[in-house]
């Protein structure tokens, strides 16, 4: 190899470790702009402009414009696994392999209370309105978000539906941690308690958040969002007509099945 051929190595080389690092910075930092890149990584503008252009061109970022006012904002993205898989050759399989591996490497660490907090992290912190509303969010998680969970929590039959001694104890040590706050409530004659993250709850659930692959950690956010919007008596029907091998044991069997089937004549 020549000298020239050489420097050309070490420039390619170079440009590869800075790629990474700002791929890195960006999926840890979604939607800033060059000039904030520029002072999370004490770069020159210049550098994470080129840098940029490198990781678009593999399409493994994207930039969106934002409006305000009269001025305009360039805000940087990874790119999503879902559009990344239609862009290049990598084969489902392939991205299957890698995504276990990835999910394997962030995620055998984490804890019951790691996903408590990521649950009560999801969509914006949401508080969650009772102790029913909390287990059945959990459950529904384990079972459509992240299956392995259902193990790991060890959900069975009580007397209204999937329970988890492990997610009412690990709820209780994330109060006494301070990280989670729990409140009574009495909103239209049903009282019960809130579950809502402290300040310093937040930053610990941003923390797990951020080890987990994003398409799971927008597929858990989505979920959430679901499961606020619709409240906890439909959720509590939409738990019970899916998964009836876990009402078994329920004091409300019939009264829920009831207002199943008048929902499915209406």
């Amino acid at each position: 190899m020549t000298n020239v051929q050489a420097a050309h190595e070490k420039v390619r080389e170079k440009g590869e470790i800075t790629d990474t690092e700002l791929y890195e910075c960006i999926n840890e930092n979604k939607g800033l702009t060059e000039y904030e890149l520029s002072k999370k990584l004490n770069w020159s503008v210049g550098k994470i402009h080129g840098a940029i252009n490198r990781l678009k061109e593999k399409d493994l970022i994207l930039t969106e414009k934002e409006y305000n006012q009269d001025k305009v904002k360039l805000l940087h993205y990874p790119t999503n696994w879902k559009d990344l898989i239609k862009k290049t050759s990598i084969t489902k399989e392939e991205l299957d392999e890698a995504y276990v591996h990835l999910t394997l490497e962030d995620l055998n660490n984490l804890q019951p209370m790691d996903w408590i907090l990521a649950l009560l992290g999801s969509y914006n912190y949401a508080p969650i309105h009772g102790t029913i509303m909390y287990i059945k969010e959990m459950f529904v998680v384990s079972k459509e978000v992240k299956p392995a969970l259902a193990e790991v929590f060890k959900f069975y039959p009580k007397h209204y539906g999937p329970y988890s001694d492990i997610a009412m104890m690990e709820m209780k040590n994330l109060r006494a941690k301070g990280l989670v706050k729990i409140t009574p409530f009495n909103s239209g004659g049903k009282s019960g308690e809130e579950f809502e993250l402290t300040n310093e709850g937040k930053l610990k659930a941003k923390q797990v958040l951020q080890k987990l692959p994003v398409d799971l950690r927008e597929k858990l956010d989505k979920k959430k969002e679901i499961m606020t919007q619709i409240g906890s008596r439909r959720l509590v029907r939409y738990v019970y007509n899916k998964y009836p091998e876990f009402i078994v044991n329920s004091k409300i069997r019939s009264e829920i099945e009831n207002e199943i089937r008048n929902s499915k004549t209406n």
